[in-house]
Formats: structure tokens, C-alpha cells, sequence
């Protein structure tokens, strides 16, 4: 369910937080990174040494709510929708 609501609201929120002539180097950016983090992590899981089946989804859930408060804490997504996190920059002409 993370990595759903995770795929669906991550390009939007970039989108927020870029100025218009960014957004595609900043999509490219979320393109690489998404498939070399998929890439990963399965090497990362075996590091930390994770059993497959019931453990890994456990691992990946615990994870995913300790980003999730996270997020939820520091106010993120209303810090990205009301434009706090891109600079006071003018647009640069198109």
C-alpha cells in the first residue's frame, strides 16, 4: 500500500516543488532513482540480513510507517502544497 500511494503522489509533489523549466530534469531524476532503489534493494535487505517471506514484509511495513510518521511530523506534504519548499525565485521565461 506505501509504495501505491508512494508512485501516485511522488510526481505531483515534485512537480509542486520545481519550477516549471526544472520539472523535466527533475522527472528524470525521480526515473532514475526509482529504478536504481529498486535495483537495491534486495541487496540492501540481504545486508541487513532479512529472511524472506512473512520477515521481509514485516521489515518493509515497520519501515514504511517510520517513514510515514516522519512525513506526517515535519508537515511535508503542506509544506509542498503550499509552495514553502521552493526558493523565492521568479520563473525563467520560456
Amino acid at each position: 500500500m506505501a509504495i501505491v500511494m508512494f508512485m501516485a503522489t511522488c510526481p505531483f509533489l515534485l512537480s509542486m516543488v520545481s519550477l516549471s523549466y526544472q520539472i523535466p530534469v527533475v522527472m528524470s531524476i525521480f526515473a532514475f532513482i526509482n529504478s536504481l532503489s529498486s535495483a537495491l534493494a534486495p541487496k540492501l535487505i540481504s545486508w541487513l540480513h532479512v529472511p524472506a517471506g512473512v520477515p521481509s514484509f514485516v521489515f518493509a511495513g515497520a519501515l514504511s510507517l517510520i517513514v510515514a510518521v516522519g512525513l506526517i511530523v515535519s508537515k511535508f506534504g503542506a509544506k509542498v502544497e503550499s509552495g514553502a519548499l521552493i526558493p523565492d525565485q521568479g520563473e525563467v521565461a520560456e
